[in-house]
């Protein structure tokens, strides 16, 4: 193995890989991509600070500071402004261009046609993603990641046919179950095989970025008295 020291300026930091590019924060302000043999300083776009750069097969994504954390994408071209907003797009809501904090809540996919960043939007975490063209919020606080509407019940049902047909053991009316509630169901005498196949299924929904609930410590067990 041979190690090879990439830079000598003393503020070299965070460095990311793909294949034989290699990208890293200097400076406080500067983006710098190692691509083959030649370093290249990435247009920050007038960032006075940028954290977090993170490398795919087709550019980079990072964070900087502009009137507030905004998220930025080089394309192998030229630099992207993906936000500009007065969303605060790090980890701590608080985070300032000085901020010793050194998460990042930016991901780009291998192909880099895809980024995915959290923003802080109305005193709450929200996720969005660019598809390569348009800005797509995942979640919201007010329209998602909501509890399930009236209606929009949760059903547990049993198949004994490999999931040909379905039985319906219970429904849960969502409105019933706006935090961590245990529930404990008898299994039917027909279930009660080696090969049953048990599901909860949401009989009616608003779309993928709403109704959300879940699940935790499922247990089938036998009965005792």
């Amino acid at each position: 193995m041979t190690i090879t020291q990439l830079t000598t300026n003393g503020t070299a930091e965070r460095p990311d890989i793909y294949g034989n590019q290699i990208v890293w924060t200097q400076n406080g302000n500067e983006v710098v991509l190692l691509d083959g043999n030649s370093n290249i300083v990435l247009p920050n776009l007038g960032g006075n600070s940028t954290i977090s750069p993170q490398i795919s097969a087709n550019g980079v994504m990072w964070q900087g500071w502009v009137n507030g954390w905004n998220t930025f994408y080089y394309d192998g071209n030229t630099t992207l402004q993906i936000t500009d907003n007065d969303f605060n797009d790090r980890l701590s809501a608080n985070s300032t261009p000085s901020s010793s904090s050194a998460s990042s809540s930016t991901a780009v996919d291998g192909s880099g046609d895809n980024l995915v960043w959290s923003s802080y939007v109305g005193g709450n975490w929200e996720i969005f993603y660019y598809d390569g063209s348009q800005t797509i919020q995942v979640t919201d606080s007010v329209n998602g990641g909501e509890n399930a509407d009236a209606g929009e019940d949760v059903a547990l049902e049993y198949s004994i046919d490999d999931g040909t047909q379905w039985q319906r053991i219970a429904i849960y009316d969502t409105e019933d179950y706006t935090n961590w509630t245990g529930i404990s169901e008898s299994i039917p005498l027909d279930a009660q095989t080696d090969s049953t196949l048990f599901r909860w299924t949401q009989i009616a929904h608003s779309g993928s970025r709403f109704d959300n609930w879940a699940l935790d410590n499922i247990q089938i067990e036998p009965f005792s008295s």
